[in-house]
């Protein structure tokens, strides 16, 4: 419940930003799904989550936002989303040569699982545990990939996160 909270507050706030005006119903089903999309917005917690109670984080809850220029709500997708860690703060222009520490893909059928209605219109959350692998870094940074049937992408700004309380 926390993931979708934390997910409603910052959808609103983006909504916001961006300009949109006034609140549009969301239904209650979700929309047919789109194979195309032009935007991703990826919502996450500033700290990295600490699922079991132990000692240090395991993972990330992150909210995934995706959307069309022809659209005024979030859609749901047809294509795979790819999310990807890596070590340390990385820059937009830096990624192509950085190497992830870790990589999840959703694929349609996964994704509609994850699927939930908020607010601010249907999207996505996700679980991304560490597994095995661990950051040794005090941050990590996220990006998003969407990936289309046709094989377009689309790229969300990476988001720095902490992966330990300062």
């Amino acid at each position: 419940m926390t993931a979708w909270r934390t997910l409603l507050i910052s959808a609103l706030l983006a909504l916001w930003q961006v300009g949109c005006t006034g609140p549009e119903k969301v239904a209650s089903t979700p929309p047919q799904a789109v194979e195309e999309v032009d935007d991703i917005l990826v919502l996450a917690d500033p700290v990295a989550a600490n699922w079991d109670g132990q000692a240090g984080a395991d993972g990330l809850d992150v909210g995934v936002l995706l959307f069309r220029r022809d659209r005024k709500l979030p859609v749901t997708v047809k294509g795979t989303l790819e999310m990807r860690l890596y070590e340390g703060v990385v820059r937009a222009e830096d990624l192509p040569q950085a190497r992830p520490l870790r990589t999840w893909r959703f694929d349609a059928a996964q994704l509609r699982a994850l699927l939930g209605r908020t607010p601010a219109g249907w999207g996505y959350a996700l679980r991304l545990p560490w597994g095995p692998t661990r950051p040794a870094t005090s941050s990590v940074t996220l990006t998003a990939r969407y990936v289309a049937p046709s094989g377009r992408t689309v790229h969300a700004p990476p988001v720095a996160i902490a992966t330990r309380p300062r």
